[in-house]
């Protein structure tokens, strides 16, 4: 399927529901393994109707085709759809995209991990049809798709008998379905580095092993006969690897939740086998059937953190046993003694965990909580111990017996509520999570060669050596990129890829950094400053801007400037009016006040910052003049120079707008435009192409509207007065770098230098 679609289009899929729908307060998915297509501009004249009982045999007009696609539509689903059923379904399809931006997310990468070769959009229900089958089920189809039903069917009794906060945490420890957990919910889990407790992970299984082996022992020790006869552990693991299969088959055997299930059973099965319990070995068996099994793992963030989680616990178990199993001297230990001894433990084995998988959660998330070894304390006894053990009793009641079910989740909610209360009290703390720069790959082998070298610091003089090296380098490799950064001989302009919207850095010679607008596509669970314009500064170690400035108040050019001003603490913020339109925008400007950001509209012909011979000025005063037409007149016209070389960038002002802007500039010629209004035929006039005459010029638009944004019709002006047309959509993140009166400019599309220019 990856091969055939070549470009977004309307198709006709026909497939087999692989798992259960997956909602969201936004939208619901649905994941397809297809067997055939139709392309909607094939010539089915005279052909035979599709029916429902052909699913054996290609219908007319379709495409043999294989690969899995991931739907999306909005609301809910059709209520008779379940895994495993075969459906054709009518919907817009194209391959998965990424942001051309450097340090953004790779979704298609992504996707490719889950074998998702495409995605799409469902217009509406009724584009969904279900294919009856000729024959009924076989044995191996029932087994293939019989644990993604009973998961259905759980999520579905939580989403009916609980509150949405109640039912989507529940989802996610039993089920790993996160889809619907709440926005606000997320952000506390995330922000008290409590987030990988709400995902099926070795963490899970392995505490539910030792919570029901440790259960089983007990009460197989209550019988004399038992412990004549058997060997209590032994016992007890054959008790509890049923269990951690059970869980798996009700979290629908995901990779995730597989590997877990490895690694854990390897474990108890070197107890039940009489093998020697060396946790290096039985991780490297573990490592070795998970890559046998699923070989990209290797490459997925989960995989890396569990196995340096995992690694880093191995490594300090025998201080772990020892304070766990110290015996004082004395006859007895009181109970309060070993109460804080294990929770001494306890502490120190998130302490471990949070320090050996320091480097990889920056690199994957640039996000650390230092509050994370006390909250994961905290929330773990409740939410995967209480709230896990009574959710995992009471899912098989929910077939037959639900009020019993119901009964116990309740019982098991008090977990969850107190999960929700601990990590919204700790979120609020100061400092509860800190955003960092990207680390280098040659810093994360420093990092690990660190921790290797400080085990064996007091019996090896190499390890004295490569622990002072190590930690010179991690101090120094960090203070020579800042002070290289800050005294460069070349300034930067870069145009990033955010989707339909503006975003435009520039990067002066001493290291001040002003963004100009920063939106584009944006969703509850998407926001541009987050996911694309903040990870592009991280990249480069940019933790300070100097001042950010928005032409005009239109989301596409401001929506993720919040996250911006509350991260990287600017110093002013340039607005064309205070009086923008909608909420978002108030509240920019009153979280700008909070963080005592100055807040300033400039004049016409003000510098708004300078370097040297390099300047950003705002042009006129259009955005203070009575208004021409629409808001979008109103936009601040910004000019960035550097000697002979200058950047016009113009907002999404319109053809009005641009007559004004011409007779009050008298030279407005520019080496480089940002396109007004992302290309749109409202804009781009040809006296104002003529005018600004400009060698490059940027459209920064996203994917969605190809014939919109940029117009057929603008483009072919620009190609009238023979400028080289760069676009985002097709380019990526834009860069120009500029040194005396020379100019490279590179695209993240492209590996190499595509050209330069000089004055």
């Amino acid at each position: 399927m990856h091969n055939l679609l070549k470009e977004r289009q309307e198709i006709s899929l026909r497939g087999i529901l692989l798992t259960s729908p997956s909602i969201d307060e936004e939208k619901s998915r649905l994941l397809l393994e297809v067997d055939a297509l139709l392309f909607s501009n094939t010539n089915s004249k005279n052909q035979e109707p599709f029916t429902k009982n052909s699913n054996d045999i290609t219908p007319p007009g379709f495409i043999k085709s294989s690969g899995r696609i991931q739907l999306a539509m909005k609301g809910l689903p059709p209520d008779y759809l379940s895994p495993g059923d075969q459906l054709l379904i009518r919907a817009t399809a194209s391959l998965p995209i990424r942001y051309g931006t450097p340090g953004s997310f790779d979704y298609p990468a992504f996707l490719e991990k889950k074998s998702i070769s495409a995605t799409g959009w469902i217009r509406s229900p009724l584009h969904i049809a279900k294919v009856a089958p000729d024959n009924p089920p076989t044995l191996l189809h029932k087994l293939r798709y019989g644990p993604e039903k009973i998961r259905y069917g759980i999520n579905q009794f939580l989403k009916e008998k609980f509150p949405n906060k109640t039912g989507s945490m529940y989802s996610a420890i039993l089920t790993g379905d996160k889809s619907s957990l709440p926005i606000d919910l997320l952000e506390n889990f995330k922000s008290t580095g409590t987030m990988h407790l709400l995902a099926i992970s070795g963490l899970h299984m392995g505490l539910l092993a030792v919570c029901v082996s440790f259960s089983c022992n007990w009460l197989i020790r209550r019988s004399k006969w038992l412990l004549l006869n058997t060997q209590a552990w032994k016992l007890a693991v054959l008790f509890t690897l049923p269990v951690l299969v059970f869980y798996a088959f009700i979290a629908g055997f995901q990779v995730p939740v597989v590997r877990s299930l490895i690694m854990t059973s390897v474990f108890l099965l070197s107890v039940l086998f009489d093998r020697q319990w060396h946790i290096p070995t039985n991780v490297a068996i573990a490592v070795f059937i998970i890559l046998l099994t699923y070989p990209l793992s290797l490459f997925t963030a989960s995989f890396q953190l569990s196995f340096a989680a995992v690694v880093g616990l191995a490594a300090f178990m025998p201080k772990i046993k020892n304070l766990l199993f110290f015996q004082q001297k004395q006859a007895a230990e009181h109970i309060k003694s070993k109460v804080w001894r294990w929770i001494a433990a306890c502490l120190l084995v998130s302490c471990v965990a949070t320090i050996a998988t320091f480097p990889l959660t920056i690199f994957y998330f640039h996000r650390f909580s230092p509050l994370s070894p006390i909250s994961t304390l905290l929330v773990e006894p409740l939410l995967c111990i209480w709230s896990l053990l009574i959710g995992l009793t009471s899912s098989p009641f929910i077939f037959f017996a639900p009020e019993t079910a119901e009964f116990l989740l309740h019982i098991g909610s008090v977990g969850i509520y107190g999960a929700d209360y601990v990590t919204n009290t700790l979120s609020q703390l100061p400092f509860s999570s800190i955003w960092l720069s990207t680390p280098t790959l040659f810093e994360i082998f420093l990092y690990y060669a660190l921790l290797v070298s400080l085990l064996y610091f007091r019996r090896s003089t190499v390890a004295k050596t490569i622990t002072i090296f190590c930690a010179i380098l991690l101090i120094a490799i960090p203070a020579y990129a800042k002070t290289t950064f800050s005294r460069r001989d070349f300034d930067t302009v870069n145009f990033l890829d955010v989707g339909h919207g503006n975003c435009v850095i520039v990067e002066l010679a001493n290291g001040e950094i002003t963004i100009i607008d920063g939106g584009g596509t944006k969703s509850e669970k998407f926001n541009v400053g987050e996911m694309i314009i903040a990870p592009f500064l991280w990249k480069k170690r940019i933790k300070k801007i100097k001042s950010i400035i928005v032409s005009h108040s239109d989301a596409d050019h401001y929506n993720g400037l919040d996250f911006i001003l509350k991260n990287f603490t600017p110093d002013t913020l340039w607005l064309n009016s205070k009086n923008g339109d909608g909420k978002d925008f108030n509240n920019l400007i009153k979280h700008a006040e909070e963080l005592n950001v100055e807040i300033r509209i400039p004049e016409a012909g003000e510098t708004l910052l300078q370097h040297e011979e390099t300047t950003i000025k705002n042009l006129t005063n259009l955005h203070i003049a009575p208004a021409i037409g629409k808001d979008n007149n109103k936009s601040l016209v910004i000019d960035v120079s550097n000697r002979m070389l200058n950047f016009l960038l113009t907002g999404d002002i319109e053809k009005s707008a641009e007559e004004q802007l011409i007779n009050q500039i008298k030279d407005i010629r520019a080496n480089v435009l940002l396109a007004p209004h992302h290309g749109s035929a409202t804009s781009s006039s040809m006296e104002f192409l003529q005018a600004v005459a400009p060698k490059y010029t940027v459209i920064s638009a996203g994917k969605s509207k190809p014939y919109t944004f940029p117009s057929p019709k603008v483009i072919k002006r620009y190609q009238q007065i023979e400028s080289k047309i760069l676009n985002t959509a097709r380019d990526g993140t834009i860069t120009f770098q500029i040194k005396n009166v020379e100019m490279k400019i590179s695209t993240f599309n492209s590996s190499k230098q595509t050209e330069a220019f000089t004055y």
